[in-house]
């Protein structure tokens, strides 16, 4: 049943995308923050979120998930309205004040529907209760991963593959550990990125919007709070398969806060940007970023498995491989820039 669901959504997914992408509606149109050089339909969100409407919804009645105060039904009514005013966003461009007032009514749906991360695992030291400060951690969780996905969404190829790994990864967990709903909704996650990810991979003809970020972030965080009370898994293992995302986004916000620039505004400071600008270009960077996705579902999925000294570990080791990560991206970044000012006074000097 499960392959059947996967292969539902990514078929859905993957005619609507086909059919959107030859619609000249929505265009991103490149800018100076922008890493495309034409203008390309930003639909593709559309197709990713009807699939994982109706799919989703029958994934549940499949797994037998009845109405109520933490049903996993609450999650698709909030994707429901995070897609609607993403796409509103889409199509309008919210200002910056409304696009996180509605995010954050989304968020305190999901808390108000029973979904809070009550504690915070630490392997070797057990449990720490979060106690009243749960509540607005898990809003903040919730916006926060809404958000990062759709800062990461802006390298052909990238958002959708981490759909499709990421959530792929959370399924076989889910899998394992006997939760069909937690499994058939990632594998109805994962396939839809599918379907989008054939007509978004280098080069692009389809964009998701925000339709499809912002919805893709909710569902990220939505299935990791659902998985974490079901017992299903440990928080740090949905931390862990979406860390290329999660490291990202929050390193490059610090490093920009500390900059004092302002960091509402849009910009081609993260590290998968910086790797393209610096000459590796879409398909090297995203095949660099797969790889890393990989690995990260891997030792998530390790991790679920192993000893509480194995699993301080895991995550020990990948602090230290994200330290050097982020040392050697940053060197990159500066050598090419170093190069970039190097050609442009060769041109000066050597103008009439």
């Amino acid at each position: 049943m499960g392959i059947i669901l996967f292969a539902f959504a990514a078929a859905i997914s993957g005619a609507i995308s086909r059919f959107l992408f030859r619609v000249p509606a929505m265009l991103d149109s490149p800018g100076v923050r922008s890493l495309h050089s034409s203008p390309t339909p930003r639909t593709g969100g559309i197709g990713i979120m009807v699939a994982v409407l109706i799919v989703g919804s029958g994934a549940f009645v499949v797994a037998g998930e009845e109405f109520g105060r933490n049903s996993s039904w609450w999650l698709l009514i909030a994707l429901s309205l995070a897609f609607t005013f993403s796409l509103w966003d889409d199509s309008r461009s919210l200002s910056a004040a409304t696009r996180l007032l509605l995010q954050a009514i989304v968020a305190i749906l999901v808390v108000a529907s029973g979904r809070i991360l009550s504690s915070l695992p630490v392997p070797m030291l057990g449990e720490f209760d979060l106690g009243w400060i749960a509540l607005p951690f898990t809003v903040l969780f919730v916006m926060w991963f809404m958000n990062l996905y759709n800062f990461m969404d802006g390298m052909d190829g990238f958002a959708g593959g981490m759909g499709l790994a990421g959530f792929g990864f959370l399924a076989l967990i889910g899998h394992f550990g006997d939760d069909m709903h937690v499994f058939l909704f990632c594998l109805v996650l994962s396939g839809a990125s599918l379907g989008f990810l054939v007509y978004n991979f280098p080069p692009a003809k389809i964009f998701m919007g925000d339709a499809g970020s912002i919805s893709l972030g909710l569902a990220a965080s939505g299935v990791s709070i659902l998985g974490t009370q079901r017992g299903t898994w440990d928080i740090w293992v949905p931390l862990l398969v979406f860390s290329p995302f999660i490291v990202d986004a929050t390193v490059t916000l610090f490093f920009r806060l500390f900059r004092g620039e302002r960091v509402w505004e849009a910009h081609r400071c993260h590290f998968y940007q910086s790797l393209v600008l610096a000459g590796w270009g879409h398909r090297k960077t995203v095949s660099a970023e797969y790889l890393l996705m990989l690995a990260c579902g891997a030792s998530g999925v390790y991790y679920h498995f192993a000893a509480p000294a194995a699993r301080l570990a895991v995550l020990c080791g990948w602090f230290l491989a994200y330290l050097v990560l982020i040392v050697l991206v940053t060197r990159i970044q500066r050598r090419s820039g170093r190069e970039s000012l190097a050609t442009r006074e060769a041109m000066r000097t050597s103008s009439p």
